[in-house]
């Protein structure tokens, strides 16, 4: 024997629409995450690294070999900093990508994976990385906006 409770009212249920279709495409919101996120990964870079609790400076110096060459490309006041910005292209390539239930941050340079986990030879820079008081805001973003539309 089965139960049935059927509960009919015509507020409940425009509400229930409004928040079907306010929710079956976040793509509005994801595009902000992605926005929030690759300003985080920015910091990253202009922190020269950063951990997973936000504290700064966290990347590896430059080996002194790669201060020499860049010295000469650069000049001698650049020859250790900023780290990872040799040409500037690998934050120059950071973009977002966002849909209905998804938000990333990525670059499209081959070498960008290298810097992030490393090799034999080089020490990983991992700058594809929110700390956590940049993914505390990013929730803090995503309630506020799932409030808004809701009301």
């Amino acid at each position: 024997m089965q139960i049935v409770i059927e509960f009919e009212n015509s507020e409940v249920k425009h509400l229930l629409q409004l928040a079907y279709e306010q929710f079956s495409d976040l793509s509005p919101l994801m595009r902000e995450i992605a926005q929030l996120m690759r300003r985080a990964v920015e910091k990253n870079f202009e922190a020269e690294g950063r951990d997973e609790s936000g504290r700064t400076g966290t990347w590896e110096p430059l080996a002194p070999s790669t201060q020499k060459q860049r010295a000469r490309y650069k000049g001698p006041a650049l020859a250790a900093h900023p780290i990872l910005e040799y040409t500037g292209r690998l934050k120059q390539s950071l973009h977002t990508d966002h849909g209905p239930y998804h938000a990333a941050v990525q670059t499209g340079v081959k070498y960008g994976v290298f810097h992030q986990t490393g090799t034999r030879k080089m020490p990983a820079r991992p700058f594809l990385l929110i700390p956590k008081p940049d993914f505390e805001e990013i929730e803090k973003y995503a309630m506020q906006w799932v409030k808004k539309v809701t009301r």
